[in-house]
């Protein structure tokens, strides 16, 4: 299964920029063993979203320029923040993918997947996708991937309901297998995590200035213990996210929200209503189209293309590693083909013989 996670952080002296830098590197190195095919960012910082992603190795994600500089601005914003800076939390999720259907080579099936407004990331797969764009023709389909056809559904409610628990409710409702997904809007300052079957973990603090989530315990808890996030930020603890729950965590104040995804019964207490941002943030993708994607310089291959990295002449992985194929010519055929002969006796001999003429003469 792919590997989901990230990090919200808020207006606090104690957070320094580095130790959100670190945090964020962490997360990817630790998530890397859920997926390595292809990984992506969402970067939300209360002035646009900006995506990127790309097929390939974490390693190779982490060393791109546009990773450098997006990464870059992110840690601006974080030192922004501290100083006193009136905008909301930054909010950065990631995605390691482990292929279930769409080729990692098409940039638009790889995650964060950007639908009607939303951008999202899931781990799991839904099993009844083809039958849902069947029943809700009006929902534009543009990837191959599963994910998009719950983040379509997940804003067609919100935009008709008001209600982002109420939208997560009937698009959980909808779908069959398993989903665990974390979700930015442009018009909503909220980051939703919602799971069917309890894969998600997170760790916030008492000051609610901190949040980071992951797919596994393990990955969280090597997060904190390898940073030592316990002595760096004051009151952290980390707590499991049970099946068919949902948090809905605000970008102002990184105040908690928890609902079922489930449909609740009249007596169930339903959250607040979110307030909507107007006019909604644009949504950046990064990504590089195909027109624009680097290639080698022998062959052509695009760096998109799995497990790709080229040296500093251009040239790609695949080319390096290539070997000519030497043909060791007609004297070294006839030599093993006649070798065994002198161990066979004259009637292997004599057969061979008679092949060959019978071939010459057609």
């Amino acid at each position: 299964m792919c590997g989901i996670f990230g990090v919200v952080i808020g207006k606090d002296e104690r957070i320094p920029a580095s130790l959100a830098g670190s945090v964020i590197q962490k997360l990817y190195e630790c998530s890397q063993t859920r997926g390595s095919e292809a990984a992506g960012l969402t970067v939300h910082d209360g002035r646009s979203i900006d995506v990127l992603k790309q097929a390939g190795t974490v390693k190779s994600f982490l060393a791109s320029p546009k990773f450098a500089e997006l990464f870059r601005h992110a840690i601006e914003r974080v030192s922004e923040n501290r100083a006193g800076a009136d905008s909301p939390a930054l909010a950065w999720i990631g995605h390691t993918r482990l292929v279930t259907n769409g080729f990692q080579s098409n940039s638009d099936n790889n995650q964060p997947v950007i639908a009607r407004g939303t951008v999202g990331i899931h781990n799991g797969i839904i099993v009844n996708d083809a039958e849902l764009w069947r029943r809700h023709p009006e929902l534009e389909r543009k990837t191959e991937v599963d994910t998009e056809v719950l983040l379509q559904l997940l804003r067609r409610f919100v935009d008709e309901t008001g209600d982002l628990a109420v939208a997560t409710q009937r698009a959980f409702t909808e779908v069959q297998g398993s989903a665990s997904i974390a979700v930015l809007f442009d018009a909503l300052d909220v980051l939703l995590l919602a799971t069917n079957t309890g894969s998600l973990h997170y760790a916030t603090n008492e000051r609610r200035t901190f949040f980071a989530f992951a797919s596994e315990r393990f990955i969280l808890q090597r997060l904190v213990d390898e940073l030592d996030l316990v002595r760096a930020i004051p009151g952290l603890v980390t707590a499991h996210l049970p099946a068919f729950q949902a948090l809905a965590v605000s970008l102002n104040d990184l105040s908690i929200q928890a609902f079922p995804t489930a449909i609740p019964s009249e007596l169930a207490p339903t959250p607040p209503r979110l307030a909507r941002r107007a006019p909604p943030l644009p949504i950046v993708d990064h990504t590089k189209t195909p027109a624009r994607l680097r290639r080698c310089t022998r062959c052509i291959l695009p760096e998109s293309y799995p497990f790709m990295e080229f040296d500093e002449h251009g040239v790609c992985t695949y080319c390096r590693r290539w070997r000519p194929i030497q043909v060791p010519g007609k004297d070294a055929l006839l030599k093993a083909v006649f070798k065994p002969a002198r161990f066979r006796g004259r009637a292997v001999r004599q057969l061979v013989q008679q092949r060959v003429s019978f071939r010459t003469q057609r």
